[in-house]
This record gives C-alpha cells, sequence and structure tokens, in this order.
C-alpha cells in the first residue's frame, strides 16, 4: 500500500470537510457506506477505514464546535447588517412574476409574504393565513388571515388584497408565470379576513400555489393587466415581509438592494437590521467580492467552484439537495428537432457516467423527470447505446456520413447547445460536444448570461437544445413541465413537447386523492417521456450555499428552491 498516497488523501478529506455543517456531514458518511459492497481487497479495507475514521473525527470535532459555539455566543441582538452576494440582474420586484428569475426571487422572498409559506423543515406552514381548511373532496380551501396584518405603508392588509392577487395572476394580460397554476380557480371573499378558493377539480397539490406573495391593492388596482410588469411600483415595492424595501442602487456592472427589518412584522421580528444584495456578473466576481468583504454570503456555489469555496476564510458551507435537476431539452419547435429519430440518437449517446465522474460531490445520475424518493418515479435506466445503433437511426432518417459529419441534401447535421455561462456548464457542454461530435453531429456551444438566457432563449423559445436546471418544487406536480399547455412562454414546458395522452396522464395525476393512482398516472406519462425522449436527464442538482461565520442562527433542514434558505431569517443574527 502507498502510505504516502493515502496521507495525501486524508489530508484532503480533512480539508474537504472541515467547512461543512454537521447535518451535511452525517450525508457525507451514508455516501461513503454505499461504496462497502465494492471492497474486495485487504488493502481497500484499511484504506476505507481510514478514510470512514476522518470522516467520523470531523464530525465529532464540527459537532464538538457547534456545541461550544452555542454556549460561549452572546444572544442575539436586533442589530448588524448582512450582505449577500448574488449573480445576475434585478430589473423589478414583483411577486407574480420574478419566480422566473432567481436573482429576483430571492429579494421577493423577504418583502413579501404569500398566504402560506415554506419551513425550515420544508414544510406548508401559515404566513399570512392563521389557518385554513380543505373540503373533503379537495377541491374548496377556505383560508383565514392573521389580524392586525399591515402593508409596509401602514395600511392594513385584508383579504381584497388576496382577491386582487390572485385576479391579476388570472389575467392573460399580465403574462405571470403563475397564470397556468391559478387557471380556473375561483376565489371569493367571505369577510375582511378571510378568503375561500374554489377549485375545478380536486388538487391536493394547489395548498403550494398559495406561496406566491400577496400584492397590495390600493397601489396598484388603476395599473392596467399588461403593465404591471413594468410598473414604477416593482422598483419601489411594498410588501409586508419581514423585511421593507429601502432603495436599489444601480451602478455599471452591479446593483445593491438595501431592506430594512419590519418593525410593524406580524410575525417574530428579524435580529439584523439591514440586508442588502449585492449583484455581479459571473461567478468569479462573486467571489472576489467575498475576498475583499464586500459581502457575507455567496448566493450560490457551483459545482466546480466547490473546493476553491472550502479555502475561504471563515466561511460555512450548506450543501443541500432541492427539487431540481439538470437536464438537456430538445426545442420541438425546430423541424430537426421533431423527427424522433434524431433525439433518440442524441439521447442515446450522452455518456451520463462520464458527466457525473467530472464534477465534485458524488452525484447521482438522473433518469427521468422524478428525483430520488418521489412517487411516481420509473425505476428504468437511460444507457448509452452503440455507436453504429445511434448512428443507424439517424440513416434511418436519411443522413448520411459525409467525413465527421453527417449531411441530408447537402446541408451539415448542426445544432446550437445553449446553456448559462460558468464552469459547471461549459464542463459538462464540453463532454456533450465530443460524445455528440463521436456521433457525427456538429455542436455549436453557445454560453450566455443570466438575463440573456431568460430573455433572449428561455422565453421565446429561442434555442435547438437546452442545458439547464429545472426546479420542480415541492408539489411533485409534472403537469407546468410537460403539458402541452405549458410550451409556450410563461409555461415551463422547455421541450415544446405535445402529446395527448401525456396531458391527461398528468391532469389525472395532479387530480388524484389516491397516492397509487396518483403513481401510476406518473409512471404512464413517464413511460412515453422515456420514449419520445423530449429531454435528457442528466444529474440532480445540489444547492451549495456559503456564509460567513459571524453569521449565526441559520437553520437550513430541507430545500426544495434555493430561496427556501430563507425560511427563518428572522432568527439570523451578527456574531459579535
Amino acid at each position: 500500500m502507498d502510505f504516502k498516497k493515502v496521507q495525501r488523501v486524508i489530508q484532503k478529506e480533512i480539508f474537504r470537510l472541515k467547512g461543512l455543517e454537521p447535518s451535511d456531514l452525517k450525508r457525507e458518511i451514508i455516501i461513503v457506506l454505499k461504496k462497502l459492497p465494492d471492497i474486495v481487497h485487504l488493502k481497500q479495507l484499511v484504506f476505507f477505514s481510514v478514510i470512514f475514521s476522518v470522516v467520523i473525527l470531523v464530525l465529532f470535532f464540527q459537532s464538538f464546535s457547534s456545541l461550544k459555539n452555542y454556549y460561549s455566543l452572546a444572544k442575539p441582538s436586533y442589530s448588524g447588517s448582512y450582505t449577500e452576494g448574488i449573480i445576475g440582474e434585478v430589473k423589478g420586484i414583483n411577486p407574480i412574476f420574478s419566480i422566473v428569475n432567481p436573482t429576483e426571487d430571492d429579494v421577493v422572498t423577504l418583502v413579501f409574504s404569500g398566504l402560506t409559506k415554506i419551513n425550515s423543515k420544508g414544510q406548508v406552514e401559515g404566513d399570512l393565513a392563521e389557518k385554513w381548511q380543505m373540503s373533503p373532496d379537495g377541491k374548496v380551501f377556505q383560508f383565514k388571515l392573521k389580524k392586525n396584518i399591515r402593508w409596509h405603508d401602514g395600511v392594513p392588509l385584508n383579504s381584497d388584497d388576496v382577491i386582487f392577487t390572485i385576479n391579476a395572476i388570472q389575467n392573460p394580460d399580465a403574462r405571470s408565470p403563475y397564470f397556468y397554476s391559478w387557471r380556473g380557480v375561483q376565489v371569493q371573499k367571505d369577510g375582511s379576513d378571510s378568503v375561500r378558493i374554489t377549485l375545478a377539480s380536486p388538487l391536493p397539490s394547489f395548498i403550494y400555489n398559495t406561496t406566491v406573495g400577496i400584492l397590495p391593492k390600493h397601489l396598484l388596482e388603476k395599473i392596467p393587466a399588461k403593465s404591471l410588469k413594468l410598473a414604477e411600483f416593482n422598483q419601489a415595492p411594498i410588501g409586508s415581509g419581514p423585511y421593507v424595501f429601502s432603495k436599489i442602487e444601480k451602478r455599471k456592472d452591479s446593483s445593491e438592494i438595501t431592506l430594512l427589518a419590519n418593525d410593524d412584522y406580524y410575525q417574530k421580528k428579524p435580529y439584523i437590521q439591514t440586508v442588502k444584495f449585492k449583484t455581479y456578473k459571473d461567478e468569479s466576481s462573486l467571489t472576489n467580492g467575498y475576498l475583499k468583504k464586500e459581502i457575507q454570503g455567496i448566493s450560490r456555489i457551483s459545482l466546480l467552484n466547490y473546493e476553491n469555496a472550502l479555502k475561504l476564510k471563515d466561511i460555512k458551507l450548506y450543501i443541500k439537495r432541492p427539487a431540481e435537476y439538470t437536464a438537456l431539452f430538445f426545442n420541438e419547435k425546430k423541424e430537426i428537432l421533431k423527427d424522433i429519430n434524431i433525439r433518440q440518437a442524441l439521447a442515446g449517446s450522452v455518456d451520463k457516467g462520464e458527466i457525473v465522474k467530472s464534477l465534485p460531490l458524488g452525484l447521482t445520475v438522473q433518469d427521468g423527470p422524478i428525483l430520488a424518493g418521489n412517487l411516481g418515479g420509473l425505476k428504468k435506466k437511460e444507457v448509452t447505446v452503440a455507436l453504429a445503433d445511434a448512428r443507424g437511426l439517424l440513416e434511418k432518417s436519411g443522413w448520411k456520413l459525409g467525413g465527421n459529419v453527417y449531411k441530408k441534401d447537402g446541408v451539415e447535421l448542426k445544432l446550437d447547445l445553449v446553456f448559462l455561462d460558468n464552469e459547471e456548464f461549459r464542463k459538462v457542454a464540453e463532454i456533450i460536444k465530443n460524445d455528440w461530435s463521436k456521433l457525427g453531429v456538429n455542436i455549436n456551444l453557445k454560453p450566455v448570461s443570466l438575463n440573456d438566457l431568460e430573455k433572449d432563449y428561455i422565453r421565446p423559445r429561442n434555442y435547438d437544445i437546452l442545458l439547464v436546471n429545472e426546479n420542480v418544487g415541492n408539489a411533485n406536480d409534472l403537469y407546468s413541465f410537460w403539458a402541452s399547455s405549458e410550451k409556450l412562454d410563461p409555461g415551463l414546458n422547455l421541450s415544446f413537447f405535445e402529446n395527448q395522452k401525456v396531458d391527461k396522464y398528468l391532469e389525472f395525476a395532479r387530480e388524484a386523492i389516491d397516492e397509487a393512482r396518483k403513481a401510476e398516472m406518473l409512471k404512464k406519462a413517464q413511460e412515453i417521456l422515456f420514449e419520445e425522449k423530449p429531454a435528457v436527464f442528466l444529474y440532480s442538482s445540489p444547492f451549495i450555499y456559503g456564509v460567513s461565520s459571524e453569521i449565526g442562527g441559520i437553520d437550513i433542514k430541507k430545500i426544495a428552491n434555493p430561496k427556501d434558505r430563507f425560511a427563518n431569517i428572522t432568527d439570523w443574527y451578527v456574531v459579535k
């Protein structure tokens, strides 16, 4: 056994693990234990035992350190500020539009309140709503609002504001991305502090829709629905959340949004008095911002920047598994990708195992639209097919190999692959390009900024193939992502996929109260997706969040969406 090699590995493991929270270290133990069945030699057993001991030792010291900090730190006080760096642009702050822009959605989470919210355990709980009831048939939801809730301008919030917000979402002129989630829903006032929401058919997962932020009717009722997205209100919003919008300062390459603690908040008042969001154009400038002490938190650390993040001074890393995966979406609006043979050949040529091996943190290969552990997932595995078989599919559609590239009627088989310009996606895109080049397809890589990705590519569906993270939320509801009605913006059907059987199965699944029935319908829909290949599901995407050790009180147990990291923001405090 090469003991110098063992020593180097141990040093690397200690360095890698020391920045993690105890809850994330426990996950590392599980990953190590899964390797047990592969141990066949004594040398491997010794090596495994040493590494496993290192993980346990680090976990012990991390837990001891946390316990020591708990007893040694002063009690939280109502003071201090926190600044977080985020990538992208903030063009407007409005809860009925922000879901398509994670940067804006982070700000919205602190400024606005919904009827319900997601807590730090990933569960739905009341926010503006004191309580709610669902009828036995699953079609009627009755919400009673908490008393003495006020907008940030001092005006009382009541059921009229809830009705106004839902009506705004349902107005097609507003073009809210929540439009399809609220289509066909009726809302009625039942007193100043109560609303009744009636669905056309049962939808057990509907409660998740009620986390959308509520808008102030008294400030927006005179603005036409088509003008809501560009309203001046979005530059100086009035909400009811734990933080009050103060100002936005726009500079040449960045913006800084300042929020102040809401002293009239209807729930627990936040300890941290000022929260700022500072925007950066890319991850490199974001990391430099932390090194320069411009910020205390990094909103999202990419996989390939993970080890560099571990080297940052006084940072705690939180590694969570949100409800999202990374996938390739074939745009069936494009004539060439309407051909199932092309899609199957491309999908079968992607070496997902190679992609996962090239990235850190022991990622899990994703083989369908339902995440591991969720109801209705298929056990089928997408496998890489033989090159000859993949080429046979192309030739079946009339393509002929000319040199290294397939051609048809003198035209090369050439496709654009669009993706967010970061190190992780650049690496993944290069592997995919290499796989498809071997197949005989000419791939043009198009890395773009976050703002351009949404505005110029996703919303108009202006791409051949899209490499992107897709967050599917808490509800395990595939309808918004694969139903034919969702293929145009603001829908989320990124493949422009259309199949009437899938539509029916997904409708039945979302309406099913019985879990067995829902699982059956989801599996039938997935069987068609598996065959039709509108997308290639690559891997489940971790969320890596970094915060300076000078910020305490953070409790992130489970998240579905990255913005859920702020679930207990009112408990955060500045360590003295």
